[in-house]
């Protein structure tokens, strides 16, 4: 990673420091920033995948995994955009639904790495229990104690982790490999 990847992976982790601490505190407007936020993104993420896909990826190996990720991101892109309206038990269970199938993702990673005899499968399993553990607590708080603040507080304790491991990346020392 470059200087100036580091830097900007540092100042984006910062942002996402700020958006957390807003969340937390003007919870009242939460619910509609993390909507929009979240059906922005991976809108964009979504779409930016289609065009990679068509015009490079499909003909590269593995090129269809591209194409199927970047339905994926827009359908929930689509979708989250269209709840914004609707919020309550929906936003619950969308949040909720993220962060159970991202847990189920990164224990497919734990188990890759631990078969490569990798160091780093402890920390993703961390990751992944951590996923779990926040899906559940918001399916618990929203639906039995009728508390949507606590889709706030999940969110914003989502974007502090990931805030937090964008600046330990930045800091990371890479390896440089050479193909001789």
């Amino acid at each position: 990673m470059s200087n100036l990847k580091r830097i900007i992976n540092i100042l984006i982790a910062l942002l996402m420091l700020a958006a957390a601490l807003a969340l937390t505190i003007y919870t009242d407007y939460a619910i509609p920033f993390i909507l929009a936020f979240t059906g922005i993104g991976f809108t964009i993420k979504g779409l930016s995948m289609l065009f990679y896909y068509f015009s490079t990826a499909r003909f590269m190996v593995g090129g269809k995994t591209v194409l199927y990720r970047g339905i994926l991101l827009l359908e929930l892109g689509l979708f989250a955009s269209s709840i914004a309206n609707h919020p309550g038990p929906f936003v619950i269970l969308y949040l909720a639904s993220i962060n159970l199938y991202s847990g189920v993702v990164q224990m497919l990673r734990v188990i890759e790495t631990f078969k490569l005899r990798s160091k780093r499968w402890m920390l993703i399993l961390i990751h992944s229990l951590f996923y779990f553990a926040t899906g559940i607590g918001v399916i618990y708080a929203g639906i039995f104690l009728k508390r949507t603040d606590i889709a706030a507080y999940a969110y914003s304790l989502g974007l502090t982790v990931s805030a937090l491991s964008r600046i330990r990346l930045s800091f990371t020392r890479t390896d440089i490999v050479y193909i001789q």
